[in-house]
């Protein structure tokens, strides 16, 4: 089995050494032209401002990411980028009008967004954090009209830091309404091998994987001895299975074919991979790609520790 990730749908064919790392996926020389045509532009609107070398513009205090702009620009020719550095540019600065100046202001609309970690800088920001291999959060504020970009660093320090504003969008996160869970077998003539589907119409879906526990709660489970297998395949599902018995392995591959159908099929994709964690082990990643490009099961670490328990490898 392959030990590498698929490559994923928008990556471009440049070498990665020729790759901006904080803007993925331009080149160097591409982002550098996009990062002057935005410092232009910022000036032409009115506001001085100077790049940070980590992906960001910063002006007055405020840090604008330009991720998202590198991933839009990619896919139209050099002549469009100007239009489209200008739109942004006006985005961001009626945006920061909006913005609420303090946490008890913005108390209510905070709340964590998954995104591939890809397209974030490497190493992530301060402003981001892994919460699966290959899937960081941030945060972002909903007022119910519009969802922002991510909260930069400044914002989230002006807000109390990290740890704070994680916990109220968390909180936040836990009073949307839970839909109907639906279930699925993977094997019919087993009663072990129960797959959870939740798929939600807001942009939060996935992002309840960071409350998982109370998801739990919600089907009569409180702590499952041998873990739980997870899929976060795109913005608005989270589906899960809870490890029991034998049934564990049609459960895995099943879900493995759910997470690589709703990753290559529906909007905002985060990953195509199934992860594993138990209540005394970080997330682990469990799928890989194949020699045929498909992805196969990696049983290693934890999961190698409970699939011996359970019988199905040898010691």
């Amino acid at each position: 089995m392959a030990l590498f990730g698929p490559k994923q749908p928008g990556d471009s064919n440049v070498p990665a050494h020729d790759v901006d790392p904080s803007l993925p996926p331009l080149t160097l020389t591409a982002a550098n032209d996009l990062i002057l045509m935005t410092v232009d532009e910022f000036t032409r609107q009115g506001r001085a401002c100077h790049y940070d070398d980590t992906g960001s513009v910063v002006s007055d205090g405020h840090a604008y990411g330009l991720q998202r702009l590198a991933r839009q620009v990619s896919a139209l020719p050099r002549s469009a980028w100007g239009d489209l550095v200008a739109r942004h540019v006006g985005h961001l600065l009626a945006e920061e009008d909006r913005e609420p100046e303090s946490l008890r202001a913005a108390k209510a609309l905070l709340m964590p967004q998954l995104l591939p970690q890809a397209h974030l800088p490497d190493p992530l920001p301060h402003h981001a954090r892994q919460v699966l291999p290959g899937v960081a959060a941030v945060i972002v504020l909903d007022d119910l009209e519009r969802v922002s970009d991510p909260l930069p660093e400044p914002t989230i320090e002006r807000y109390g830091g990290w740890a704070s504003v994680l916990d109220q969008a968390k909180e936040n996160l836990r009073h949307l309404p839970l839909p109907a869970i639906r279930d699925i077998t993977a094997d019919e003539d087993r009663d072990d091998a129960t797959i959870h589907i939740l798929r939600y119409e807001d942009y939060f879906g996935a992002a309840r994987v960071l409350v998982q526990t109370e998801i739990l709660a919600e089907i009569g489970v409180e702590a499952p001895p041998n873990g739980v297998l997870v899929a976060v395949p795109n913005r608005h599902v989270l589906a899960f299975h809870i490890v029991r018995g034998e049934g564990v392995v049609p459960a895995l591959r099943q879900l493995i074919r759910i997470a690589d159908r709703e990753f290559h099929s529906q909007p905002g994709a985060i990953s195509p991979h199934v992860f594993f964690w138990t209540l005394d082990s970080l997330p682990q990643q469990v799928t890989a790609v194949d020699a045929d490009g498909s992805l196969g099961i990696v049983v290693t670490g934890p999961l190698k520790r409970v699939f011996t328990r359970l019988g199905l490898v040898p010691e």
